[in-house]
């Protein structure tokens, strides 16, 4: 089982497990809020957070503050100062009394200090259940906050930077004979779409050869008018079929529309 993540054209960064058995491997879906943004590189030379308030490190020689600064802290101790920081940015932005915030902002830590050890070490199947875990209450607090604050709940979404995933409304058991449905039905309005676009193409060649012959045609009907001296109004009066009991709005040709523009201009 190895955990990845995969950014596309969508901005967010998506966060998924995947199994590997014996029909190869199977992505699933954790279904959890997602980090819009990897944890940024600490500053080697800082000092950590347990030494930054002792005055006689300041007297000390260079060799015992590098020491003492990130450069030489274990994991355990970048961590810790990550979480410093992040307790100070909380207290800062919500105040003493962000409980849920502050919980949601360390576990926030631990899980991007966690993600690259479970991409490089496939076989840390603790890590990444912890990992799972972590992601799945750090989601149930945020289902909290966001019931009970909305505003709060944006906020803090915005300063964490994390994609809130809503959960769906029922989870649907899909059987096998429920995706080979599926599979028909896909196949189905496949083939539906190409017979469309072959009628489309056949259309588009059709109505060219009928446009060219409904051209030679009016021009024949012209040249026979023509010849035997047909007068064309009368001939299309005689042709217009009268609905008797019903009275139809004038339609003004393009020529009475400008003599009646005219008319108004004189006046």
């Amino acid at each position: 089982m190895c955990f990845c993540s995969e950014q596309g054209d969508d901005p967010f960064v998506k966060k998924c497990v995947s199994t590997k058995g014996a029909g190869g491997p199977q992505r699933v879906n954790v279904s959890a809020p997602s980090d819009l943004t990897t944890q940024s590189p600490l500053n080697p030379a800082e000092l950590h957070k347990d030494y930054k308030e002792l005055t006689e490190l300041q007297e000390a020689s260079d060799v015992v503050q590098k020491l003492c600064s990130i450069d030489f802290a274990t994991g355990l101790d970048k961590r810790r100062h990550r979480k410093e920081e992040m307790r100070e940015r909380i207290l800062k932005l919500f105040g003493p009394g962000a409980e849920r915030e502050m919980h949601v902002a360390m576990l926030t830590v631990e899980i991007r200090n966690l993600i690259p050890h479970v991409i490089t070490v496939r076989k840390d199947k603790k890590s990444k259940s912890v990992l799972v875990e972590k992601i799945q209450m750090r989601k149930k607090i945020l289902k909290f906050l966001r019931r009970e604050d909305y505003q709060r709940f944006l906020w803090l979404l915005r300063e964490l930077r994390i994609r809130y995933v809503l959960p769906p409304d029922y989870y649907k058991h899909e059987s096998k004979r429920f995706k080979r449905k599926q599979e028909v039905f896909k196949a189905a309005d496949e083939l539906r779409k190409k017979k469309i676009a072959e009628l489309r193409e056949q259309l588009e060649s059709e109505r060219e050869e009928f446009m060219q012959y409904k051209a030679e045609t009016l021009k024949q009907i012209e040249d026979d008018m023509a010849k035997y001296n047909l007068d064309k109004e009368q001939f299309a009066a005689k042709l217009r079929r009268k609905r008797e009991g019903k009275t139809y709005p004038h339609i003004y040709t393009w020529e009475e529309r400008q003599q009646m523009a005219q008319e108004l201009a004189m006046k």
